[in-house]
């Protein structure tokens, strides 16, 4: 995906310049120009782009002032200062600006910027796919469920479970041969379960669909399940979770 930027100088020889310099480089689009602060603003909002190269001195507003606008209206958006004025550099970077390029602008100077924003983009996107995994994993954890027996606390597996059924205001966990009452509603267990393995098929039941063994049709499109257990329930799946059902199982 290229980089897209937006060019921002009120004298059309340098926005040519600039676009001459950046033809160099084929990851970016320039997707946009602007000569004034106000049309920059506009223009950053319709395009969103990722970088915006921003002249200080404007007709109508400094640049320093649309900066500041960029970074609540698009604050995706990092912002390159081109000026022939070296005395707002400082005000520049604490307005977190990626760099600070004097004109004329030199092309290593704007080959090491790009390289410093490509840089930035890569880490940024490491980050995120890291976050999806751990995500992805903490969505699919094996958390044990605490049940009681016999006064005591009882740590069950997950995959040692069968369904879950509301009883009352509390949960009733079925493993083999077994009921374990809990202390949780059928709602605050359903956030401890491996999303991949449970699913909801009825307002009293959860299941287990690696426990199914059989699956019987019933009426108007419903069904009934059956376990490895022989002493379990028959589990039956409502006509306002069968689609779901279906489509986790892979059954349409």
């Amino acid at each position: 995906m290229k980089i897209r930027v937006l060019i921002v100088d009120d004298e059309l020889p340098a926005r040519q310049e600039l676009k001459f310099l950046l033809k160099d480089y084929p990851e970016i689009e320039v997707a946009g120009e602007a000569d004034s602060g106000q049309e920059a603003l506009e223009l950053a909002q319709q395009l969103e782009p990722e970088l915006v190269f921003l002249d200080i001195q404007l007709h109508d507003m400094s640049g320093l002032e649309v900066a500041k606008f960029l970074a609540r209206l698009v604050p995706r958006t990092r912002v390159i200062f081109v000026t022939a004025y070296d005395q707002y550099a400082i005000e520049a970077f604490e307005l977190h600006a990626l760099d600070y390029l004097l004109k004329p602008v030199n092309k290593i100077r704007l080959q090491k910027t790009i390289q410093e924003w490509k840089n930035i983009k890569a880490v940024n996107e490491h980050y995120q796919i890291l976050k999806e995994t751990i995500e992805h994993l903490q969505k699919g954890k094996k958390t044990k469920i605490p049940a009681i027996k016999d006064g005591r606390i009882l740590l069950i597996n997950q995959e040692d479970i069968l369904y879950i059924k509301a009883e009352g205001r509390n949960a009733v966990v079925r493993v083999e041969g077994h009921d374990f009452p809990t202390n949780f509603s059928l709602y605050e267990i359903a956030q401890k379960l491996n999303q991949d393995s449970f699913l909801k098929v009825h307002r009293s039941y959860i299941v287990n669909l690696e426990a199914i063994v059989e699956i019987v049709p019933w009426f108007k499109g419903t069904y009934n399940l059956i376990f490895r257990d022989k002493e379990a329930e028959v589990v039956p799946v409502s006509r306002s979770y069968v689609n779901e059902f279906r489509e986790k199982l892979g059954l349409v």
